[in-house]
């Protein structure tokens, strides 16, 4: 009888480890397969542009890698499957939805499939950080993205420098490039266009900054590096969207420092200013043609358009839809995709308007939503300041203005860059969630240089 019972208690135990070992093992595939979703979100442009036959090949590969992750999330241990529900029902109620589009707007099939591939998209690579929470996940992902800044660079000095007809400036067609500006070209670097590069660009600054004022990221003198070399690619860009979103992260970050501490925050800020200062005069000296072609591309837009209207325009105008109905004309239909695939309507540039117009009431309470995280993410990291590390900051600052008027699905690359900066911001909240520590010395140095102050 003590033997049975040995025996049972030694095969559950064998049970529970080998439960245990399973885990781990997913665990470490979900760590692998998001380092690999961030080289191939940066590395896919490169392949379709300069490697024949591989368009296809790669709208294929990126199928494949949907489906094979969803299976992946469904395989997930029980524990890890808390937060996959909202996903699951989302999923399903956007299929349904596509779907019935399909039998009564008579809405091609395969628009449907790639509408609803294209507002899922985003969310994948951040579900499969939350739902395994791989150690070290914000450091191997930060890393995979900053590996590629210069290799950017690189590229982008070859493209701004040769000629338009160059093979290193042929897009997917193999034809020569249309971005060009006073005869200058329009760097994209390993993506297909420039706007791919720019959601690149400000992510790479984010990281870059977040580890040169203090992370776990990278050494301090590594993030001086990197962002020199990133305030270089966005020096010879000649994006305002790279821009504007630089100057968002640098006030969030400036906030977030001075309540914290005033002394660092005036640091950070002569720290960028200088290095903005020697990356600008060193952009000047070797590429003035360049840096001519793009800032009269700067004025020339601002006289053309009302900059701050066109961002109020995407931050509300969806609440304006004309012609609005119920259901809305079917999910992906106007897309660049779907009506590639002969969905019969007409492009709708801004993505919260394009959601209304093609789910109609659920589109409209999705980009309401949608605005108040944005805005609702952003307030907190300033209200709570002391509760947040810089990584989370800078996530923050990247992501809440794609929210309130920017791009989350409108093409692959702003799908992989919401994505990749989603999962980023989630591992970054689980490890402040996780270190308290953190917090307390936050909150007592702020009160240590108050009390300083006080005494001057």
């Amino acid at each position: 009888m003590t033997m049975r019972l040995k025996s049972r208690g030694n095969g559950s135990g064998r049970r529970h480890l080998g439960i245990q070992n399973r885990q781990a093992d997913l665990v470490r595939v979900a760590g692998t397969l998001a380092v690999l979703y961030v080289h191939l979100w940066i590395a896919e442009g490169a392949l379709r542009k300069w490697v024949p036959g591989s368009d296809g090949i790669m709208y294929l590969a990126r199928d494949a890698v949907a489906i094979g992750v969803l299976l992946f999330l469904a395989i997930a241990p029980v524990r890890a499957r808390r937060g996959q529900g909202l996903f699951w029902a989302a999923l399903l109620a956007m299929a349904v939805a596509a779907f019935a589009t399909v039998l009564v707007a008579e809405l091609p099939l395969s628009v449907a499939v790639a509408g609803v591939r294209s507002y899922i998209s985003p969310f994948i690579l951040p579900l499969v950080v939350f739902s395994y929470q791989p150690p070290g996940i914000l450091q191997k992902i930060a890393r995979a993205v900053l590996v590629w800044v210069p290799v950017q660079l690189v590229l982008g000095l070859a493209q701004s420098t040769a000629p338009p007809s160059s093979w290193i400036n042929r897009e997917i067609s193999g034809e020569e490039t249309r971005f060009v500006q006073d005869g200058i070209v329009r760097i994209t670097g390993t993506f297909t266009a420039p706007s791919g590069l720019t959601s690149f660009l400000v992510l790479a600054f984010a990281l870059a900054l977040s580890a040169l004022v203090g992370s776990n990221i990278l050494s301090r003198r590594a993030g001086l590096v990197l962002l020199l070399l990133t305030g270089m690619t966005i020096a010879i860009s000649g994006a305002r969207g790279t821009v504007l979103g630089v100057v968002v992260i640098l006030i969030l970050v400036l906030l977030h420092a001075f309540i914290n501490d005033p002394a660092r925050s005036l640091r950070i800020a002569m720290i960028v200013s200088v290095i903005s200062a020697a990356v600008w005069l060193l952009a000047s000296w070797l590429l003035p043609q360049v840096l001519a072609a793009f800032v009269g591309r700067f004025e020339a837009a601002d006289r053309a358009e009302d900059t701050g209207g066109r961002l109020l325009n995407q931050t509300v105008g969806f609440l304006f839809t004309e012609n609005l109905s119920l259901t809305g004309s079917g999910v992906g239909g106007s897309s660049i995709v779907g009506i590639a695939l002969g969905s019969g309507q007409q492009w709708v540039e801004i993505e919260s308007s394009r959601w209304v117009s093609e789910m109609g009431i659920l589109g409209i309470l999705l980009a309401l939503a949608r605005l108040a995280i944005g805005l609702g993410i952003a307030g907190s990291v300033i209200l709570n300041a002391r509760r947040h590390s810089t990584v989370t900051v800078v996530l923050v600052a990247v992501i809440a203005p794609l929210l309130v008027f920017g791009t989350i699905g409108q093409n692959p690359s702003y799908q992989g860059a919401f994505g990749v900066s989603l999962a980023l911001l989630i591992a970054s909240a689980l490890e402040d969630k996780r270190s308290p520590d953190s917090v307390a010395a936050n909150e007592a140095r702020s009160k240590r240089n108050r009390r300083v102050s006080r005494e001057a």
